[in-house]
This record gives structure tokens, C-alpha cells and sequence, in this order.
């Protein structure tokens, strides 16, 4: 009997040892080992301390990792948040930036048609300059033919000079107006070359942040490389304007001084018409001279109507990439749009995920792995008789 009893108080000891150690892993207090149950026999309660030693383990081990990946999510959630606000910030500067170069090429494009229409106007009165000296030449040779036939023809070859003088004073004036026009092409030519100069910067920034923006800006980079390309084009064809207005500048000062001498020798004529009629042989001579003249004033105007129908070719030319470029940028805009709206869902997801990192951090907090001092657990464990 007396050996019974001791069974049974061994038994009952190790027994509410394991209720002991159990209300511990009820309580959250996983750092206990298999040697703290002080259980050594090797019967079904020895098997029971293994088995709650081996639960105590895998959850302080599953705790440990859950307490950790926690903290790592909630970093990783908490600088997601972060890259994600730079990157709606980065995104909302581009689309500023974006806006400001649409505003910009439309108003390239608008400048490019009304230098196409000033280049319609200055071909149109080259004509005009053409077809006056070609009837000028007309009329030069009948005025000759007239010399010959006497004295009697001296008033009417008069009148004919005098029409010829203001055929060419209005053809000096048109070739003034064709310089001044020139001019305002040269200049609406660098405008066009500042605008590209700056569709291109602003492509170079768009495409820094596109590869700041990573796999979202893709998209993006791709519509910046063309936008850039479109700008370049543009430069090589504001650069090919302001060469053909520079050689159009030089024909007209040519043609200007040509129509000068022209308006000396009619003045001439008239003047030696006036004196006497003697003088006709070298008044026909004076109006060969001007025949020679206004032939090559015809020869000049052909040259420029060539010239400025290229110039209006490249200009059109120009308003047509800057068409194309506009719809680049609107189709960037809308790119920056979804991107906008994907930053947005991407924040919206980091919020979730370090909400739910917190929850679980506080979930995992209830839970001790380790003890809080050096002391043991031994003095915990209830005593005989307890």
C-alpha cells in the first residue's frame, strides 16, 4: 500500500505539473522547455510532457517567425506608402509639366499656319513681281520697236516709259514687303526651334521619371522617346527654314537692287525722250538695258517662287509633326492618368497591409517566447501536496 501511495503521488505531481505548464501555454508563455516539466518516466506521462514540450516548441517557433514577418510587413508596408507618395508626387509634376508642353505645341502648330499663310502671301506677290516684269519685258520690246519707226511715236514710247517706271517702283515696293516677311519667318523660325528645344527637355525629364516610376512608367518612357524624337525632327526643320529665309533674304536684296537700276535707267529714258528727239537711239538703248534688267528679275522670281514653295512644303511639314506631337502628349497625359489611378490603388493596398500587419503584431504581443528575467520556472511548479 505504502508503495501504492507513492505511485499515485508521483502520478498526481506530474499531472498537475502538465496542467501547470499547459495553463502556461494558455497564457501566452511559450518559453518553457521539455526539461523545466520535470517528468522523467518514460510512461503515458512521459509521452504527454514529449508531445506538450513539442507543441510548445512549434508555437514559440511559429510566433517567433509570425512576430517577425510582421515587423518586416509593416517596414516594408510603411515604405511602400513612402515610395508610393514620392511617386504620385513625381507623377503630378509630370502631368503639370505635360499640360504646359500641350499648351505649348498648339501654339507651335498655330505659328507654323500662319507662317504657311505668310509664305502663301509672299508667293503670291512674287508672282505678281514675275508677271509685271514679264509684261514689263513685253512692253520694253514694243517701246523699242516703236523707237524705229520715228519721231512721231516719241509721246506714246514716253507714256509707255512712264508705266514701265511705276510698274517697277510698285515691284520694288512688293519686293520690300517680300524682305519684311522674310524677316518675320526667320523669326517665327527660331520660335519654332525654342519650342522644340524645349519639347525635347521636357521629354528628357519625362523619361527620367518614367524610370523612376519603374514598371508603371514603361508606357510612359516609350511615349516620352517618341515625343523626343518628334522635337528633333523638328529642330533639323525649323533649322532648313531659317537657311531657305536666309537665301530668300539674299534674292530679294538682289532684286531690290536690280529694280533700282531698272527705275534709273526708265527714269533716263524718259528724261532723254523729253530733250529731243535725236536722243531716241540711246533711249532704245536705255530700254534694251532695261529689257536686260527685267529678264533677270524674271529669272530671279522664278527662283524664288521655286524657293518659297519649299519653304511653304517644310512648314507644313512642321505643322504636321506638331499635330503629331499634340497627340503624343494628350496620349501621355492619359497615361499619367492610369498611373495616378494605379499610385492611388497601390497606396490604398499599403494602408491594408500595414493595417493588417498591426493587427497581427497585437495578436502575436499576447504571446511570450522568452523570459523576462534569468530566473527559472522551476519555483512555479506547484509543490507536494499543493
Amino acid at each position: 500500500l505504502l508503495f501504492l501511495g507513492l505511485l499515485v503521488r508521483k502520478i498526481v505531481k506530474s499531472i498537475r505539473t502538465m496542467v501547470f505548464f499547459m495553463k502556461e501555454v494558455e497564457a501566452g508563455r511559450l518559453y518553457h522547455t521539455r526539461e523545466e516539466f520535470g517528468v522523467t518516466s518514460h510512461d503515458e506521462i512521459g509521452d504527454m510532457a514529449d508531445a506538450l514540450a513539442e507543441m510548445v516548441r512549434v508555437q514559440r517557433e511559429m510566433i517567433s517567425e509570425l512576430k517577425e514577418k510582421s515587423v518586416h510587413l509593416s517596414a516594408l508596408s510603411e515604405e511602400t506608402a513612402a515610395s508610393t507618395e514620392e511617386v504620385t508626387t513625381t507623377t503630378n509634376e509630370v502631368a503639370e509639366s505635360n499640360s504646359k508642353l500641350a499648351e505649348q505645341t498648339r501654339n507651335g502648330r498655330l505659328n507654323a499656319v500662319e507662317s504657311s499663310k505668310v509664305m502663301l502671301e509672299m508667293s503670291s506677290l512674287i508672282q505678281i513681281a514675275q508677271t509685271l516684269a514679264s509684261s514689263a519685258d513685253k512692253n520694253s520690246g514694243g517701246m523699242s520697236e516703236a523707237v524705229l519707226e520715228g519721231r512721231e511715236t516719241v509721246f506714246r514710247t514716253i507714256e509707255r516709259i512712264e508705266g514701265v517706271k511705276g510698274a517697277v517702283e510698285e515691284t520694288e515696293n512688293v519686293l520690300s514687303q517680300l524682305d519684311a516677311y522674310s524677316q518675320r519667318i526667320g523669326v517665327v523660325g527660331d520660335t519654332i526651334t525654342g519650342i522644340a528645344d524645349q519639347t525635347n527637355l521636357l521629354a528628357l525629364n519625362a523619361a527620367i521619371e518614367a524610370a523612376r516610376a519603374g514598371e508603371a512608367g514603361r508606357g510612359f518612357a516609350v511615349v516620352a522617346e517618341e515625343v523626343r524624337k518628334l522635337a528633333e525632327q523638328s529642330q533639323q526643320g525649323a533649322r532648313e527654314v531659317s537657311e531657305l529665309v536666309g537665301k530668300i533674304l539674299d534674292g530679294t536684296n538682289l532684286a531690290v537692287a536690280s529694280m533700282r537700276k531698272s527705275r534709273e535707267g526708265v527714269e533716263e529714258g524718259v528724261s532723254v525722250a523729253h530733250v529731243a528727239g535725236s536722243a531716241l537711239e540711246r533711249i532704245k538703248e536705255a530700254i534694251d538695258k532695261s529689257i536686260a534688267d527685267i529678264r533677270r528679275i524674271i529669272d530671279t522670281t522664278n527662283e524664288e517662287v521655286a524657293r518659297s514653295d519649299k519653304v511653304i512644303k517644310l512648314i507644313d511639314t512642321t505643322a504636321s509633326v506638331m499635330e503629331n506631337t499634340d497627340d503624343y502628349v494628350q496620349n501621355l497625359a492619359a497615361s499619367m492618368e492610369e498611373t495616378a489611378a494605379a499610385m492611388e490603388n497601390v497606396a490604398t493596398s499599403a494602408n491594408e497591409v500595414s493595417e493588417s500587419s498591426e493587427e497581427l503584431r497585437r495578436m502575436t504581443d499576447r504571446f511570450q517566447v522568452e523570459k523576462d528575467g534569468g530566473g527559472t520556472t522551476s519555483a512555479l511548479v506547484p509543490k507536494r501536496g499543493a
